[in-house]
C-alpha cells in the first residue's frame, strides 16, 4: 500500500516512486509480477514477452 500521485502513472514506476522495488531488492527475495514490471530487476520475475517463447 502506498499513498496516492498525481495523475495518470504506471505501476512500475509508482513502485519505484515510493520505494517498493527497492525495498523487494534488499530481502532477497524472488518475487513474481505480471508482464507490466518487466524491466523492474533481475528479483522480480516477469512472464516471458513476446512471439518466440522458449521451449518449457
Amino acid at each position: 500500500m502506498s499513498g496516492p500521485l498525481r495523475g495518470p502513472v504506471h505501476d512500475l514506476a509508482a513502485a519505484r516512486i515510493w520505494g517498493v522495488v527497492r525495498a523487494l531488492a534488499t530481502t532477497g527475495l524472488l518475487v513474481l509480477a505480471d508482464k507490466a514490471y518487466q524491466g523492474a530487476g533481475a528479483h522480480i520475475l516477469t512472464p516471458y514477452k513476446g512471439r518466440d517463447k522458449p521451449e518449457p
